[in-house]
């Protein structure tokens, strides 16, 4: 995104361009963990992603299935469906109580994903997802530790709510003991690791990206007389980055699966996965993207006959009416942002990083622009043959190879 410019000295030589190398694979390798850091911050630590997600889960069907298996499990284990259905039944028919509460359980799991699917019984369930999200991040963060108490006890996620609808619709009375139907979300025993990995965590995903942003700052300081083509290769690091994102999405995902689930659970393994990666698959593609972009950027400043044409197309208009070609480059930023790929732009730190990049590119483009078409060259005509400067010029001011 930055549209990087030749400059006077010439080429570093081959030490300090290996060190330029150095320093650029290192802020891949930093770039691909805080992507790591950054999408477990925001999946497992946001508490709207995390409800938004539990919302996505619960329209899955193969996943509605299991938790309407959960339910009926519950329902039935601690509400007595047995001796309620002897005591409804006539006398002659009670010793086939045992029956009829096993077709009673499978007309009830029926029944639980019929429920399951109704849009207030899922706001439920994102009400009781944000409720146990909320507590946890707050134990986690240790903030509001008067208000949560778990130093003799677990956070669950508490779905007696749902089983105690489904005890109505079926016409079981259900009193559910205290945790008949809950999931448990840490244990207090595992407290203090899983709070001092959310420190780590949280100085993690802000630090390692400002390192990502320093490392590459000096590449392109190091990078004295290459910088346009430094920029070119900064862009391929990051597509490869993003590739690598999204095959760590898809190859973990089988694995992980495979060892976790078996025949009746696979699908709903798949669907978990795949929905509870989807930030990670976006950041993959958003840093795809950002490369490109980078990649493109390098092109506009390079040598070859079409960006020498277009930047003498837009030399006019960048010379004469600068407000007009800003107000053209900020329309095209806001599409991007709104538009674009939404992983590295979902905060305001994001958006201001990436007006930051796209505001230091602009500059640099306009003064390539200005210096190799100034108003007395004419340069709005069409570029001579073999990549020259138009009217007869002996040509912009060539940018360095690559």
């Amino acid at each position: 995104m930055i549209a990087a410019h030749a400059d006077d000295a010439g080429p570093p030589r081959g030490r300090r361009k290996a060190l330029v190398w150095v320093v650029v694979v290192l802020a891949a390798v930093f770039l691909l963990v805080s992507s790591l850091t950054i999408w477990i911050e925001r999946q497992v630590l946001d508490t709207d992603n995390w409800v938004e997600t539990s919302g996505q889960l619960l329209e899955d069907e193969s996943i509605r299935e299991l938790t309407a298996d959960a339910l009926v499990e519950a329902v039935f284990e601690n509400a007595n469906v047995q001796d309620q259905l002897a005591e409804t039944l006539p006398e002659e028919f009670r010793p086939l109580a045992p029956q009829a509460t096993a077709l009673a359980q499978n007309l009830a799991t029926d029944a639980a994903e019929r429920l399951l699917a109704l849009p207030q019984t899922q706001t439920l369930w994102e009400e009781a997802n944000r409720t146990a999200h909320e507590q946890l991040v707050a134990v986690l963060r240790e903030e509001n530790t008067e208000t949560f108490d778990v130093s003799g006890g677990t956070i669950t996620l508490d779905l007696a709510p749902l089983a105690e609808r489904l005890a109505s619709q079926i016409g079981v009375q259900a009193e559910l003991p205290e945790g008949a139907a809950q999931v448990t979300l840490v244990e207090s025993g595992e407290l203090d690791a899983a709070q001092t990995g959310v420190q780590i965590l949280d100085f993690l995903s802000v630090f390692i990206f400002l390192v990502v942003i320093a490392l590459l700052a000096l590449a392109v300081w190091l990078a004295t007389g290459i910088r346009r083509e430094m920029l070119r290769n900064i862009g391929w690091t990051w597509v490869i980055v993003g590739i690598l994102l999204l095959i760590v999405q898809r190859v973990a995902g089988d694995a992980l699966i495979e060892s976790i689930t078996n025949a009746q659970t696979l699908e709903a393994g798949e669907a978990v996965w795949d929905i509870g990666t989807r930030l990670l698959r976006e950041l993959g593609w958003a840093i795809v993207a950002y490369g490109l972009a980078a990649v493109v950027a390098a092109w506009i400043a390079g040598p070859s006959r079409w960006a020498i044409a277009l930047r003498a197309a837009v030399a006019p208009t960048v010379r004469e009416r600068p407000a007009v070609a800003y107000g053209a480059v900020v329309v095209i930023f806001l599409l991007f942002v709104l538009f674009g790929p939404s992983g590295g732009v979902q905060d305001l730190l994001g958006i201001v990083i990436l007006a930051a990049l796209f505001a230091v590119g602009v500059y640099f483009l306009r003064r390539q622009v200005l210096r190799e078409f100034p108003a007395e060259s004419n340069a709005g005509g069409p570029p001579s043959g073999g990549g020259g400067a138009p009217g007869g010029q002996t040509g912009p001011t060539q940018t360095s190879p690559g």
